[in-house]
Parts: structure tokens; C-alpha cells; sequence
């Protein structure tokens, strides 16, 4: 890491600049599923490809190399130790939200992956990103580019995240099919754990949480809730649409609130809340486990599974009353949603409980390695 004048190492770049033309889309309305065919629609989420395991394409590369790995695939982020620091990496965004608001959705891109190094107890350091857009000519492409390359520099100025490298892929299209990829400002992002965490950490006085929760321990959802389901996985699957997820600034407070209960050993798994929304994260978490919890009739069942609100985030932990204290020290909303155990995973709404088998969700979970593997 240098800090150097920016134009030493990108001055004198030919411009070219075009008129940017809005590209509006028609906002569907969201779709609301009974409760007695959620179950369905639930495994189907947790097997599409964009939600299940991802293993068979991980186990094929060596994570292991320099013998540095700390935290292994199959978490929200990565670990690597570099004696005597510790780091973290996530990577990623999302296409769909990106593509119904360029400038809300890299916010959010930006915002989900420190998210997940919070979940790390690790604060951002640096980012970098792959930018992959159509044709930069057209100018309905040209300003979802240049609203996500602002939406890209506001948010890491909010975090103070410098972005040190990366590259733009254009012209990403077909013009013998007509189609073009969805707008995808790809990001990574490097975090570090404090001094002292790592100190603990290397000396094994203190762990990272688990992306698997044990029975018999409490489940609390940090963070609100909102009816933003636009370019979510539930609407690609089911139809429909609705409100795209908007960045809000209490998620800051989220992120600093995890960063916390991961150092202070207050939670023993967490998962961040993305793709999938309460309803992928809970069958992650609780994986093999199984798990009880109980939701309110202030939302519809749909959103309360199917949301992608931003800035939450499941935990488990042996103190609840400790975490939720915190929480409200922190002007955090988070609330208990039940325990871990039994022999699936059961959700109470005020309209009827729905339940999934621990064999039910390992058979969606693997469903993308079975496809694989022929």
C-alpha cells in the first residue's frame, strides 16, 4: 500500500465522454404467495443455482496454498493469515439489484461485501473492482455505467475505502441474440482485524464464528426488515417484482454493531442476509441443526422469508440478553427469533407454520453439485 497522487497513475488517459440516457425499467408489482404453497417456492430458492452450494466449484481449486487459509470456503468471507496480521476478503455484487437502480445497487454491492468482513470482526481496507457492462456506444449503457462508477465512489468515500486497482470489460453482449449482461460492478474488498483481535486470534484465545450454528442456542435477526423485493431470487422464480432495496444509514450501524459481538465472543455463527434473503440464511446457518423460529404478522410471510433488505444479519448466540443489550445501546433494531434444533427448520407466522426437513434443504442446498456432476 503507497499513497501517491492519483494522476501520477492515471493522468493523461484519453477521455471519452457521451451523453448518458436513463434506461428506466417498469417496476412490477411484488407477488405475494399463500402460505400454503411457500414451502414450494422456499425449496426452489434454496436450489437455484444463485443459492445453493457452491462447493463442487470451490473443491476445485487448492484454497490452501501457502498454507495461510484460516477460514476455509463456504463463509461469507475469507481469512488469511499473514502473521502477524489477519485479513479478510469478500467478493461480489448483485446484477439483478444493479440493474433496477445502477447507483443504489453498487451502494449496495459495495455495502454487502463490508458487511461480510464485519462478520469477520474485520474492518474494509481497500477495494478493488471489475466493472462488466454492454456496449459503452449505446448511452442508456453508457449512464448505467456512470451512475454505478458513482454509486461506487460515494459509498467508499462513506466507508473511507480506498480502491486501488481494477478494470472495465465492455461491449458484453450478443448481437445475435439481441442480449446484453446485466450491469455488473464486481468488487473485492480486503479487510483487517484490529491488532489486538488478531493477536487473539493467532494465539488462540479467541475463534471467528461458524457459518454453522450447534442445537440449543438462541437465533436473533439483526436489523429491519423492509418490502424490497425487486430483483430479488424469490421474484426471478415466482414473478413479479417490486421495490428495489435502497441504501439506508442505519446499516452503518449494523456493521459496527457485528464487527463488536464478533471481537467481544458474544456470537458463535453468523450468516449476512443477501441472496435468498431470512430464507437462505436460516437453512445455511442451521444446516444439519434444525431450528424453531417465530415472525409477526407485520410483514407478509413472503417478505419475511424472501426480503433482500440490506445491512442484516442472523446470529446465534449463548447470550442473548447480552447482544440484544448492545443492540440497543447502538440505536440497532434486532430481536430474537427462536432456537436452534429439532428436525428441520419451522417457521410461525400468524397465518400457519411452514417446515422444511433437514433432508429437504441438504437435497436443495446440493442440488447445484448433483447438476454438475451429472
Amino acid at each position: 500500500m503507497v499513497d501517491i497522487p492519483i494522476d501520477l497513475l492515471a493522468g493523461g488517459a484519453p477521455s471519452f465522454t457521451r451523453t448518458p440516457e436513463e434506461k428506466k425499467r417498469e417496476v412490477e408489482e411484488f407477488v405475494s404467495t399463500p402460505i400454503e404453497k411457500l414451502k414450494d417456492v422456499w425449496l426452489r430458492v434454496l436450489s437455484s443455482e444463485n443459492i445453493a452450494h457452491k462447493q463442487w466449484v470451490y473443491s476445485q481449486y487448492d484454497h490452501e496454498v501457502q498454507v495461510r487459509t484460516h477460514v476455509k470456503p463456504g463463509h461469507d468471507a475469507a481469512v488469511l493469515v499473514l502473521d502477524p496480521h489477519v485479513i479478510a476478503l469478500s467478493c461480489g455484487c448483485n446484477p439483478r439489484h444493479v440493474g433496477l437502480s445502477p447507483y443504489e445497487g453498487t451502494k449496495l454491492s459495495v455495502l454487502e461485501n463490508v458487511t461480510n468482513l464485519a462478520c469477520m470482526g474485520a474492518s474494509p481496507f481497500c477495494a478493488v473492482n471489475c466493472l462488466n457492462f454492454g456496449n459503452p456506444e449505446d448511452n442508456k449503457v453508457y449512464w448505467e455505467f456512470s451512475e454505478a462508477v458513482r454509486g461506487l465512489g460515494d459509498m467508499c468515500r462513506t466507508l473511507n475505502v480506498p480502491v486501488v486497482g481494477g478494470n472495465v470489460s465492455f461491449y458484453n453482449e450478443s448481437e445475435e441474440l439481441g442480449t446484453e449482461v446485466l450491469p455488473t460492478p464486481s468488487l473485492g474488498i480486503v479487510g483487517r482485524l484490529n491488532d489486538e483481535f488478531s493477536k487473539m486470534i493467532l494465539s488462540g484465545n479467541a475463534s471467528l464464528p461458524s457459518p454453522r450454528a450447534k442445537k440449543n442456542e438462541t437465533l436473533l435477526l439483526i436489523g429491519n426488515t423492509y418490502e424490497e423485493m425487486g430483483g430479488s431470487e424469490y421474484s426471478s422464480i415466482v414473478g413479479g417484482g417490486g421495490t428495489p432495496p435502497i441504501f439506508r444509514q442505519e446499516y452503518l450501524n449494523v456493521i459496527e454493531l457485528v464487527r463488536v459481538l464478533v471481537q467481544d465472543q458474544l456470537i458463535t455463527a453468523v450468516r449476512d442476509l443477501s441472496l435468498g434473503g431470512l430464507a437462505s440464511a436460516l437453512c445455511k446457518l442451521t444446516e444439519g441443526v434444525g431450528a424453531n423460529i417465530q415472525l409477526d404478522g407485520l410483514l407478509p410471510p413472503s417478505v419475511w422469508l424472501f426480503s433482500e433488505s440490506y445491512g442484516r444479519v442472523l446470529v446465534s448466540t449463548e447470550n442473548p440478553e447480552l447482544v440484544l443489550e448492545l443492540a440497543q445501546r447502538s440505536g440497532v433494531e434486532a430481536r430474537v427469533l427462536g432456537a436452534t434444533g429439532g428436525d428441520g427448520v419451522t417457521v410461525e407466522f400468524t397465518e400457519g407454520a411452514v417446515t422444511l426437513s433437514l433432508s429437504e434443504i441438504s437435497s436443495a442446498l446440493g442440488s447445484l453439485e448433483r447438476l454438475m456432476r451429472g
